[in-house]
């Protein structure tokens, strides 16, 4: 049975964090009620292709500590951006750069 990667995350780590972004607003609507009580995961309204925005949010940016290890997960990403844009390549090589050192905002 699929299992959300909150729920995997937290049986692996009790104290993990998990944080979803996605760029519609009827899903983040969606997954605020379903997080509601969670204290292990939020949702941010954003494009992923912008990374630079979503780490600079102050939601993120107060819920992760980022003197500790973090995990990007871009499930089903890259196939749908796959044939996007330029700003997809731009993306693709952002993400490494920014979760290294959660610095580039």
């Amino acid at each position: 049975m699929f299992s959300p990667s909150r729920q995997v995350a937290e049986r692996l780590n009790p104290d993990a964090k998990v944080v979803y972004v996605d760029h519609d607003p009827m899903v983040v609507a969606h997954a605020n009620t379903l997080l509601a009580d969670s204290r292990s995961a939020i949702v941010i309204e954003a494009d992923l292709r912008d990374p630079d925005y979503i780490l600079s949010r102050t939601e993120l940016r107060s819920f992760l500590d980022f003197k500790r290890p973090v995990a990007l997960l871009l499930v089903g990403m890259i196939i749908r951006s796959a044939t996007s844009s330029a700003r997809t390549t731009s993306s693709r090589r952002s993400w490494p750069r920014c979760s290294r050192a959660a610095t580039c905002c």
